[in-house]
C-alpha cells in the first residue's frame, strides 16, 4: 500500500518524464507547465483532504428512525399511527492502531458499553492501517494513540479526550449532549 505522499511523488515523476521532449532534453521543459501541474496536484490533494475531514461530519448527520407507532399501540390498541420521529446522533471517533496493546484495551472498553454509546453516538474507527483514515489524524491533530474525539449532532468537536485509555464512566459522561 502506497502512502498518498508516495503516490504524489510517483505521479509528479511520471509527469516530468512526459513533459520532456522526445529527444530526452529535460532542460527544455517549460517552467510554466511545471508550475501549473504542481498547482493542480496541490489542489487535488487539498480537495481529497477536505473530503476526508468531512467524512465524520457526514456520519454525524445520519439519523436513526424511532418507531413512535409501537409505543402508541401499547397504550391504545386502536391507534394506527405510523409517524416516525428522527433522532440525530453524535459521533465517537476512535483513533487507533489495531495492533497496539492500549488501543486493543480501549476497544474492549468501547465494545463493552457499545449498546449504551450507540443510543447517543455512532462509533467510527479511524485506524492507522487505513490510508484514508490517516488523513483524518492530521485534520483533528491526533498525534498519540489511543485517542477519542466526540462530535456533536452538528458534526462539530464536542469533546476531545486526552490520549490514553478512557474508562467506561468517562466515555459515557463524554456523550451527554
Amino acid at each position: 500500500i502506497m502512502s498518498i505522499r508516495s503516490l504524489i511523488v510517483l505521479v509528479f515523476s511520471a509527469a516530468m518524464v512526459f513533459s520532456c521532449s522526445d529527444k530526452g532534453d529535460s532542460a527544455k521543459v517549460n517552467g510554466k507547465e511545471k508550475a501549473e501541474k504542481t498547482e493542480q496536484k496541490t489542489e487535488a490533494k487539498q480537495q481529497q483532504e477536505k473530503k476526508i475531514a468531512e467524512e465524520p461530519k457526514k456520519q454525524a448527520e445520519k439519523t436513526k428512525p424511532v418507531d413512535v407507532a409501537k409505543s402508541a399501540e401499547k397504550t391504545e390498541e386502536k391507534t394506527t399511527t405510523t409517524e416516525v420521529a428522527e433522532v440525530k446522533k453524535g459521533t465517537l471517533m476512535f483513533f487507533m492502531n489495531p495492533n497496539g496493546g492500549p488501543c486493543i484495551a480501549q476497544d474492549k472498553i468501547i465494545n463493552s458499553i457499545a449498546d449504551k454509546l450507540e443510543k447517543k453516538v455512532d462509533i467510527v474507527y479511524m485506524k492507522t492501517t487505513d490510508p484514508m483514515s490517516r488523513m483524518a489524524y492530521n485534520s483533528y491533530g491526533v498525534r498519540m494513540l489511543p485517542s477519542i474525539i466526540i462530535l456533536d449532532t452538528n458534526g462539530d468537536v464536542y469533546k476531545t479526550f486526552n490520549p490514553g485509555i478512557q474508562s467506561e464512566e468517562a466515555l459515557l459522561s463524554g456523550v451527554d449532549f
